[in-house]
Formats: C-alpha cells, sequence, structure tokens
C-alpha cells in the first residue's frame, strides 16, 4: 500500500477513535493482504456520524456532503482529501455496509490499528453490487 494511503488511514485512525467506521472497498482487500492497488479509501460510517466526520476533518474537504441514492438505499457521501489521497466517507443507515459496522475486524497498520469489513462481508457486498 503507498505511503500516502497508510498515512491517510493514520489520520483517520488518530482522529475518530470514539467512531464506529470501517474500511471498504479496494482498500479493504488491499489492508487483507489481495494484490491490488487502489485509487482512493472509501469508508462506512452511520448516517448520523457523517457529521461527525466532516467536523474532524474540516480543513480536508474536497467536496460537499450530498445524499445519494444507490442500489440499497439513500446514503449521504462526503468527499475528503487525506495526505493527497481522496477518502470517501459514506454514511448510511440500514444500508450495504453500515449493519456490519459491529463486525469490524481490526488490522494493525504500522502500529495503529485500522478497522476493516471482514473479507467474506466485503464478498458479499461486492457481489450485491454486481461486481
Amino acid at each position: 500500500m503507498e505511503k500516502n494511503a497508510e498515512r491517510a488511514l493514520d489520520l483517520l485512525a488518530r482522529n475518530t477513535p470514539l467512531l464506529p467506521w470501517m474500511v471498504v472497498g479496494s482498500t479493504n482487500l488491499a489492508l487483507h493482504g489481495l494484490s491490488v492497488s487502489p485509487n482512493d479509501i472509501d469508508i462506512s460510517v452511520r448516517m448520523e456520524d457523517v457529521s461527525r466526520v466532516e467536523h474532524a476533518f474540516w480543513e480536508a474537504r474536497s467536496g460537499t456532503k450530498a445524499l445519494k441514492k444507490g442500489s440499497a438505499n439513500e446514503y449521504l457521501e462526503l468527499t475528503l482529501s487525506l495526505g493527497g489521497i481522496c477518502v470517501q466517507v459514506i454514511g448510511e443507515q440500514d444500508g450495504l455496509y453500515d449493519r456490519f459496522l459491529d463486525r469490524a475486524e481490526r488490522i494493525t497498520l504500522d502500529g495503529r490499528v485500522i478497522p476493516c469489513l471482514p473479507l467474506e462481508l466485503e464478498a458479499r457486498c461486492y457481489e450485491h453490487l454486481g461486481r
């Protein structure tokens, strides 16, 4: 994983210690050891926690917070730029990923614990999305 992505994950972990969140998508696959080259970092939070992430990273916002329609339901999306890496914050309520927040695995990256979606659940989500 590239150093900028590691720095962005470190910033997320240090600035949101009490917030339930987890890495999903291609960065999650890379953290689990799969050979992929993510272009960004996707994190899942509960819809009501998107504003808390926005507040924690106010200066890093690179887009507006927007309500979008997905295949499962509506979600809030916030885009950040952390260390030159695009971070997509996806806030759901009873959506594709947020229902698994309590099942996040803890992966250690350079001494920092990063919450990640378990691979078997990521596979189910990818299947649901047709990937």
